[in-house]
């Protein structure tokens, strides 16, 4: 057979080759493209979620602080009629010594004008429900009575996605319990304190997430295409190349030869992407994510790295070296105070192109030099999203390390993943943060204070430690609002955050407990330690509002649970309430 026969019998071989590898390639772009999206898509259902949860608990403390107070009066109008099914109560109407008519508006009452107000302006459904209403209007709708006889054997949330009117919404539940104030208004049901008494649902309209999310899923569509293209485009090059070259049998061996060896650098840098988008999509936890990226890229062989090197966050002109791998004090002291523009990490973060030193000792631009670095290359990739750059990935290479270009594009399309990744990471927990922060103050709030100070409770309990509860309460408060207004009430709130969070420690825990009252968690304190903490954020809340507070504390000695030694401080507060206010009372 001659070299002519050879090579045509040849071509149709390189051509299905060239074509399976196409497949491959789509295939794998495809199940990427798929896994992204679907990952884009529950990030936006949790996302919902979450502000379905957020709308409910700010029902919950509506509801709550109207519950303590025994209901509000307020003027009779035509959208604020009497409860006619309040017409028992005494004193359900009451006039005015300036002929004002007022009637009394208990909780569900009040809260069915507030999720019409929230459904004017923003949309989102408020529902009061129960299988047995005493409201016609209440009686659930058959996802809301699924919902309520699931709370009856246990279930305590229940949520789905629906459509409602022709619009998306979060449909979230979760159930009413019975408050010794409600049974002024439910005792004829036979309700006790406790007893499950309906739900709350709430429902958040998806449309404008739902386009947050389509963008984000255009976006990542956009990148796999393109890098789906680059990629055919490289096997049909490298293909028809081949062929063209494939006239004799030596140089049909040498061209298959060539073939051979693209073909392993594309699979390798195949591989080595699908295993970068493997790890980083393990969590969605900052922490955790970084130190597998940092794990995985210096665990690939292709580029000939160490077991070393960390990765740097920008905030704003700063630089925070957030994880690390390999270092010691030293070095970390060293780059503290990192800033854009500092030696190469910084050039990096202010250029956003990868910089590669050969040796970094010899290199001028790499101005952080200590005692006993020996020579060494570095690789250094900006981390960006959405044409941002957020970070700077480094790496440890051996000195005169060369480093081929295809392979800097590959750095640089694994910078612009593990950016992406950093970025959804830390949307997630600025997310989930606002669940658990007071929005005015930015203090915990009670569903914190729940996760936090079970703990200390519990480990006061077991290792036999102090700790502490304050109390805080400002004096006069209603009359400081009626005299200046709301804003200037919550320009004194921030402000008494402020103090709080300046005198106390970084283990303390300071909590907006409801109103104008809070809570400080003070682990490792005894009575005397938190006496002298509250005496003088006392004297520094007077010196800086001019205004004065009342402070409860009270310590561990052998309660139950955490909510017996909240009552401690709060009988103590009280008394401070009753001997004149501006003082500090210890309940022992």
């Amino acid at each position: 057979m001659s070299s002519s026969q050879k090579v045509k019998k040849n071509h149709p071989r390189l051509s299905l080759y060239a074509m399976a590898l196409a497949l491959v390639w789509t295939a794998s772009i495809f199940t990427g493209l798929i896994w992204n999206i679907s990952h884009e898509q529950n990030n936006t259902l949790e996302i919902a979620k979450i502000q379905a949860r957020i709308a409910y608990e700010k029902d919950v403390i509506y509801r709550r602080w109207i519950t303590q107070h025994g209901g509000v009066y307020v003027p009779v109008t035509e959208d604020t009629a009497p409860n006619p099914y309040m017409a028992n109560i005494p004193d359900r109407d009451v006039t005015t010594s300036s002929n004002k008519k007022l009637t009394l508006m208990n909780p569900d009452y009040m809260m069915r004008q507030v999720d019409e107000l929230a459904t004017e302006q923003f949309g989102v459904l408020g529902h009061i429900t129960s299988l047995n209403p005493t409201r016609k209007e209440n009686a659930a709708d058959p996802w809301e009575a699924q919902a309520l006889r699931s709370f009856e054997e246990g279930a305590t949330e229940v949520s789905l996605l629906q459509r409602i009117d022709g619009i998306d919404y979060m449909r979230l539940i979760r159930p009413i319990y019975s408050e010794e104030g409600c049974m002024q208004c439910h005792a004829k049901q036979v309700y006790k304190v406790g007893d499950i008494r309906g739900g709350l649902s709430v429902a958040v309209p998806m449309e404008s997430l739902k386009e947050i999310e389509f963008l984000r899923i255009l976006r990542v569509s956009l990148g796999f295409i393109v890098l789906w293209v680059l990629g055919l485009t490289a096997i049909i090059v490298v293909g028809v190349r081949l062929i063209r070259n494939d006239r004799t049998r030596r140089q049909t061996e040498e061209q298959l030869i060539e073939h051979h060896s693209e073909l392993q650098a594309m699979n390798l840098e195949l591989d080595v992407l699908n295993r970068v988008s493997t790890a980083i999509s393990q969590t969605i936890d900052l922490n955790k994510l970084l130190n597998i990226v940092l794990e995985t890229i210096t665990g690939l062989e292709l580029f000939s790295v160490e077991q070393k090197g960390g990765i740097f966050i920008l905030d704003g002109k700063k630089m925070d070296l957030v994880a690390h791998l390999g270092h010691t004090e030293e070095f970390m002291d060293l780059h503290k105070n990192m800033k854009v523009g500092d030696c190469l990490c910084g050039i990096a973060a202010r250029t956003g192109e990868i910089i590669v030193s050969h040796d970094s000792c010899k290199d001028a631009h790499h101005t952080v030099q200590y005692p006993g670095m020996t020579p060494h290359g570095h690789i250094i990739i900006p981390l960006k999203a959405m044409n941002r750059i957020i970070g700077v990935l480094y790496l440890y290479t051996a000195a005169d390390v060369k480093i081929q270009e295809h392979n800097i594009n590959l750095l640089r399309s694994i910078g612009n993943q593990i950016g992406i990744a950093i970025d959804n990471s830390r949307l997630y927990e600025e997310t989930k943060d606002l669940s658990l922060r007071d929005p005015l103050t930015g203090l915990a709030n009670r569903r914190l204070l729940d996760i936090v100070l079970e703990r200390s409770f519990a480990r006061a309990s077991r290792m036999k430690r102090p700790l502490s509860i304050m109390m805080l309460d400002i004096d006069y408060f209603k009359q400081y609002n009626d005299e200046y207004g709301h804003s200037a009430g919550d320009e004194i709130l921030i402000k008494l955050a402020e103090v709080l969070n300046e005198e106390t420690r970084e283990i303390d825990l300071v909590i907006r407990y409801g109103g104008e009252e809070f809570l400080v968690s003070l682990p490792e304190a005894d009575l005397n330690t938190a006496h002298d903490v509250s005496e003088r954020i006392r004297a520094k809340i007077t010196a800086k509002t001019g205004i004065t507070v009342s402070i409860g504390i009270a310590s561990y000695v052998m309660e139950k649970d955490k909510e017996e030694l909240i009552n401690k401080a709060d009988s103590a507060l009280y008394l401070a309430k009753q001997k004149g206010r501006n003082r500090v009372e210890i309940n022992i």
